[in-house]
């Protein structure tokens, strides 16, 4: 199957932003580090959410940038791909629906990413139609991203397609990217904007 999306380039390597708040200090609860931050907010040293939001889930953490979100785990299990864009990919328990990350040190900029995202779903001979539904900037965790959302239809079937993206500085660029048959995407909205309000960047 060719490839249908451009690496998803996860590049977190712009510090975290000059006004993030300062660590106060750590302590244990039942067993977990929780870090206290001057602004009145915790998390665990080890989610990849603010207030400790994946405490039950799998924390997608990147090796390649300083990047990570939450896959809940009651929604999302582990899988494997073919595709070898992909750093690290989910799918919807019980369901059709697939997430991932992909990440790359190349600092391509958010118009080129844009560009990449699209001719690369409508293929190598670029027959297949790419209709896109919406396009806007999201911010999470103080950081700005792009969001581009299209449909495609491949072997007779509309699916949908969610693509969070951004360039990280000189360090590189991220996309999350979600599926999903375009039957089932908006009851699944909520599931992915569930996960993309998680994305960090920082260590």
């Amino acid at each position: 199957m060719r490839r249908l999306l451009v690496g998803i380039v996860f590049f977190a390597v712009l510090p975290l932003l000059a006004a993030q708040a300062a660590e106060l200090g750590r302590l244990q609860l039942n067993g977990k580090t929780i870090i206290l931050i001057d602004d009145g907010t915790w998390r665990y040293a080890d989610a990849a959410s603010p207030q400790g939001g994946c405490a039950e889930g799998i924390v997608a953490k990147s090796t390649v940038l300083p990047l990570s979100a939450c896959f809940h785990n009651k929604i999302w299990k582990t899988t494997s791909s073919n595709n070898n864009d992909f750093e690290l990919l989910y799918a919807r328990r019980g369901g059709d629906m697939y997430g991932g990350l992909i990440s790359e040190r190349i600092p391509l900029d958010e118009a080129t990413l844009r560009a990449a995202i699209i001719d690369n779903a409508a293929g190598d001979d670029g027959s297949d139609d790419v209709v896109i539904t919406q396009e806007r900037d999201e911010t999470f965790a103080g950081q700005q991203w792009k969001y581009i959302e299209y449909q495609l239809v491949f072997g007779g079937t509309t699916f949908r397609f969610a693509n969070y993206f951004k360039k990280l500085g000189e360090e590189g660029s991220a996309q999350l990217v979600f599926w999903t048959a375009d039957k089932f995407f908006e009851t699944e909205r909520s599931n992915i904007e569930q996960v993309a309000k998680t994305l960090v960047i920082g260590d």
